[in-house]
């Protein structure tokens, strides 16, 4: 039976656990992000295409590493039985189809290929051809596309005199800003979870 003392200390240090490990996925996440992904745009390629990536540095051998990013993908990715297309143990590399739930106007999810790629001492990962889903609506690829409705919103609303249709081009361009935040902070969560993943020592 804990005193009230002890109680007090266990209960403060539970709670100081519990933020230092929200803390700890927050810096991840950021770390996670480029700097632009805050101004609604989604970040894209030389050839214009929705690519998301990360490199992180471990000390384990390519089979280890193989092994602990493999149960990763089996506890957090979704549809992961039936979405394994490709598994290669031997030269480290994966490749999975899954999705992701988005908080958008228009999709309930991003479906997406999760490729990662295995050497000693380091992964790297590769999040593309991102489609938005809904039960309503036909899946969509994500592309430049997205960002340049962005640019055209805040230019129709730079250029707006009446009032009332200021109003209006600022709501829309807030929506269309946010649905693009919306997909970027699902997919940066998600490598932020793998890599927290990864570097633990379990």
């Amino acid at each position: 039976m804990l005193s009230e003392d002890n109680y007090c200390r266990y209960f403060a240090a539970h709670h100081l656990f519990k933020n230092l490990k929200t803390l700890k996925i927050v810096i991840l996440f950021l770390l996670c992000q480029p700097a632009f992904c805050q101004d609604g745009l989604l970040p894209v390629d030389e050839q214009k295409n929705v690519v998301y990536s990360d490199v992180a540095t471990l000390q384990k051998t390519r089979a280890e590493i193989y092994q602990k990013a493999l149960k990763w993908a089996e506890k957090t990715l979704g549809n992961f039985e039936n979405s394994a297309t490709q598994g290669q143990a031997q030269n480290g590399t994966m490749l999975i189809n899954s999705y992701v739930p988005v908080t958008h106007s228009l999709y309930d999810y991003v479906r997406l290929d999760f490729t990662l790629h295995c050497t000693d001492n380091q992964y790297q990962v590769k999040i593309d051809k991102l489609d938005g889903t809904s039960p309503i609506r036909t899946p969509v690829r994500l592309s430049y596309k997205d960002n340049d409705a962005v640019t055209e919103k805040a230019m129709t609303l730079k250029t707006e005199t009446n009032r009332k249709k200021r109003e209006e081009a600022e709501k829309i361009w807030k929506q269309s800003k946010a649905d693009n935040d919306g997909i970027n902070d699902a997919v940066y969560k998600l490598l932020a979870n793998l890599k927290e993943y990864m570097i633990a020592e379990k």
